[in-house]
């Protein structure tokens, strides 16, 4: 242990972060992406972000002891609005240095995160 950790998006991840940069073109959808994939160095690192923090798990879901559900929370520079707000909800597994995008969203498509449901089905799905 002590390495980099690992880092794998679920398909839906991979959706929201196209439709997050879907609006940009040429320079400035680089230039977002980039910011997008600066924000998962830290998590290489130690599997943790300084935006992030622990999320409440959906419904009646638990996880594993070494398993962990966080977001993180980071305002995008030179946007306004709800676009600007980022959110990345992950599964951090502590034992396994591993950490798995689950959700990329931004306020303008969720004010707060994902439902409930959602969340329970995608965490249930990788659990399985």
């Amino acid at each position: 242990m002590g390495g980099f950790w690992q880092i794998d998006h679920l398909p839906e991840a991979e959706s929201g972060l196209k439709r997050f940069l879907k609006p940009f073109k040429g320079k400035n959808k680089e230039k977002y992406a980039h910011f997008y994939f600066s924000l998962l160095e830290g998590l290489r690192e130690q599997g943790l972000h300084p935006s992030a923090a622990p999320e409440p798990l959906p419904g009646n879901i638990s996880l594993p002891a070494e398993v962990e559900l966080w977001k993180i929370r980071v305002d995008v520079p030179g946007l306004r609005g709800a676009i600007s707000k980022l959110r990345v909800l992950y599964l951090r597994y502590v034992l396994e240095e591993r950490i798995l995008i689950i959700s990329v969203y931004t306020h303008k498509e969720f004010e707060k995160r994902p439902p409930d449901h959602i969340l329970a089905k995608l965490i249930k799905g990788e659990l399985k």
